[in-house]
Parts: structure tokens; sequence; C-alpha cells
């Protein structure tokens, strides 16, 4: 963990005595009280941005302010390592489960339609296929490139039949079973907006397919989705983003976690190539 004692014994003093929740690269999440804390592990704004992301999502009630600590010495050396907070109200739920996903899609649905309905320009197809480029340049050389050929060929298929030209909406981008916090009976809410960007609205249900419906069968998965959206055409774009998702799971274990990536091309690449035959 990044954070350094003296920001976390800055934030007790203040909020009081702080639990660890979890967290990943870029923060660690506390709860205090009432309260949860997203601590940022540099100063990089990215405790602003999520903060106006949740804003522009509807979600605003659950912002409560945002905090930059004074640098503070890390353990053993003499840098200096700002801290940046996000103090949120806590939603008494937690990720959800297999379990848990027929009483949560009614509000999740509701939520992601009014998402999608804030509208941008034009998708950037051409960030796409410069995304579609950098994945099969890394995973080339690898012995298991022919089996991915399917999801390439998915995605390549539907940009040159133009299926992905549409309007772009306002998307979450990080649908996976940990940022969809579930209470019981039917509460609802997503969480860490960082990477909240306009994009092909179908791109949050094909993240949502591959990071959280996993936990179901595919074609369990695939009616589920359809439940979801109205999306126009999503069943024409669902296939080759799901494909695409999967790629840039595929990718993101094999330049970070290669011990993990044999485990993630079991679980990733039948799914995508299940959900390509049923299209």
């Amino acid at each position: 963990m990044r954070s350094v004692p003296q920001t976390i014994e800055a934030l007790e003093q203040r909020f009081g005595a702080l639990t660890p929740l979890g967290g990943g690269y870029s923060s660690r999440v506390y709860a205090a009280g009432h309260l949860v804390l997203k601590v940022y592990h540099a100063h990089n704004g990215l405790h602003e941005l999520e903060a106006s992301n949740m804003r522009r999502a509807g979600l605003g009630a659950w912002v409560l302010e945002t905090l930059e600590l004074a640098p503070a010495a890390l353990p053993g050396t003499s840098r200096l390592e700002p801290a940046d907070v996000l103090v949120m109200r806590r939603f008494a739920g937690h990720p959800v489960t297999a379990i848990d996903i027929p009483n949560a899609l009614p509000e999740l649905g509701a939520f992601l339609r009014q998402l999608h309905a804030t509208r941008g320009e034009a998708v950037n197809l051409g960030a796409l296929r410069s995304k579609l480029e950098r994945f099969d340049k890394a995973l080339s050389t690898l012995p298991v490139r022919r089996d991915l050929e399917p999801l390439f060929d998915c995605v390549r298929s539907a940009l040159e039949s133009d299926s992905l030209r549409v309007p772009s909406s306002l998307c979450h981008l990080d649908l996976w079973h940990q940022n969809v916090l579930f209470q019981a009976p039917d509460q609802v809410l997503v969480v860490d907006w960082h990477k909240s960007a306009f994009d092909d609205a179908v791109r949050d249900y094909a993240l949502f397919f591959n990071g959280t419906l996993e936990l179901l069968p595919v074609r369990e998965a695939l009616r589920l989705i359809l439940e979801l959206t109205d999306a126009e055409g999503v069943t024409a774009r669902l296939a080759p983003y799901v494909a695409l998702t999967a790629l840039h799971d595929l990718y993101w274990f094999h330049m970070k976690h290669p011990g993990d990536f044999a485990s993630a091309l079991e679980l990733k690449l039948p799914r995508a190539r299940a959900l390509i035959a049923m299209s």
C-alpha cells in the first residue's frame, strides 16, 4: 500500500478510525463510520475527476468533498508524497454476486439507460482500430494467438461493416462486479467513476457481460443483457465489443500479470467465442 502512515493519521484525526475496504493501482478505499474515503496514491487530480464524473452521472448526492493533503514523507526515504482524497457517503451494500443479479438488474438497467441518454459526438472508431492493433501486436507472439483469431475477426468485421459508427453516450467503462454494489432487496450503486467517458453505450454492456455476468452461463448472461438495455442495434454491436473487451483483458494480463494469463484465457476466450457464435 503506497498511502503513507502520516496520511492515514491525518485523516483519522478528522474522520475517526479508518477501516480498509480494498483498492487497486491508483487508490485505496477506507470506511469511516457513515463515510467512505478514497485515497489516491498520486497527486494527479483523479479525486476531482471522479467527483466530477459522479455529478455528471447524476450521483452528486454521494459526493461530500475532495481534499488535498500536504505531502508526507514516505517511510525510509526523504521523498514526499501528497495524497488526494475523495470523501463520499457510504452505501451499505456489497459487490454484486450471482445470487443478487436478478434483484439488482431492474434498478441497474434503469440507471444505465438514464446514464446513456446523455449523448455526445460519434464514437471514435480510429481509436478503436488503434487499440485493436495494439492488442494484436502484443499478443502476436503467443502460442495461443491463432485461438484468438475469431475475436479479432469479429471486431474487424464490425468495423468494416460500419455497424459501430453510432453516436456516443456517457458511459461508466468499468462495470465489473466489484464496482456494482448491491443492498437487499433491490438497491444498486455503481462506483469507481474515474474511467467514465463518452463511448458506445454497448461497451458498458459488454464490460458488464465480461466483468459481472461472467458469474452466469453465457446464454443466461446474454438474455439478461437484452433485458437491461433498449440501445438501438445492441445485438449487432454486443459481440464485437465483448470480443474487444476480452482481448483487452487478455492484453492486460499478458502485460501486467503474465502468471495469471492462462487462467484468464481459460475463462474469457470460451465465453467470447460462445457469444460470437450466438450472434
